[in-house]
């Protein structure tokens, strides 16, 4: 992502969510474990590429080892991108959700394609005065094409943010507001169900072009695909790269998170997912 879309906080609230550390750095304190380098403290802004790993147990109950590779955002850095995108399975692009599209966000999507990482969008900044979800999801969809689906879209966008709606599994996420993430799942209320409905209807039309069997019931049947046919489509929409979700977070308040890693643990690719990578001698193109 852009250089200050939240991509070393959104780290920092990963590490506090699955309980890597016990306390939520801050990068204005100088105290998040990936910007540790002095230049880093001083200038608050990523400079290098840092590795960190947690572990995470998935909705479907298995546990999964998680390596993360936070980025700097600058230009001056691209490299470091580069490198971290060379050896990772997926990309969390971050999107300012007032700034929206910005030169670092075509940037990383565009080294995505080089890699053939997975995809998901993370709208950050829900918690500011000026964010509108709706504008920035549409720009997304405008820059990266109709593989993008929106998965949430906030309730309260605003300072009071804390609610968002899952189309998937059409229920209201409320969260915390002590920065541990955690949240409890209601009912959508009836102002908002129009609005879900239309979501998940889109969301679900772009899982079923993954297959051509749900594809033909999607035509006959509308929107009712079982949920062992949208994970089966959400799994190969991933790993195939004919998927984009857009997930709604507040980085700053660590709201969102727990919600994007169950994503990952359940539904994005691994090493073992892929074949073995072959390498090339510098002076030769012979394996």
């Amino acid at each position: 992502g852009h250089g200050g879309s939240g991509k070393t906080t959104f780290a920092e609230g990963v590490l506090f969510a699955s309980g890597v550390v016990n306390r939520f750095g801050k990068v204005e304190e100088g105290n998040t474990v990936s910007d540790y380098h002095k230049d880093e403290v001083e200038k608050q802004l990523s400079i290098n590429s840092s590795l960190m790993n947690t572990v995470w147990k998935g909705s479907d109950g298995s546990t999964k080892k998680l390596n993360i590779i936070d980025t700097p955002g600058f230009m001056d850095f691209v490299g470091e991108v580069k490198a971290g995108l060379r050896v990772t399975d997926t990309a969390l692009i971050l999107v300012d959700a007032f700034k929206g599209i910005e030169v670092g966000t075509e940037s990383s999507f565009m080294m995505t394609n080089d890699y053939e990482n997975n995809v998901i969008f993370l709208v950050n900044k829900l918690d500011t005065e000026n964010a509108d979800f709706d504008h920035t999801a549409s720009l997304i969809q405008d820059s990266f094409g109709s593989r993008v689906a929106v998965v949430q879209f906030p309730v309260n966008q605003g300072t009071n943010f804390d609610a968002v709606v899952d189309v998937i599994r059409m229920k209201l996420l409320r969260f915390n507001n002590d920065g541990k993430g955690e949240y409890t799942e209601e009912d959508i209320p009836p102002a908002l169900m129009d609005k879900a409905k239309e979501y998940h209807q889109k969301f679900v039309e772009v899982v079923a072009e993954e297959d051509e069997e749900l594809l033909n019931k999607f035509f006959e049947e509308g929107a009712n695909l079982t949920d062992e046919e949208i994970d089966f489509g959400l799994k190969k929409g991933m790993r195939e790269r004919k998927l984009f979700p857009v997930f709604c977070i507040s980085a700053e308040k660590n709201i969102g998170t727990r919600d994007v890693l169950d994503f990952i643990s359940n539904y994005t690719e691994s090493p073992m997912d892929k074949p073995a990578e072959i390498g090339h001698s510098p002076n030769s193109e012979e394996p």
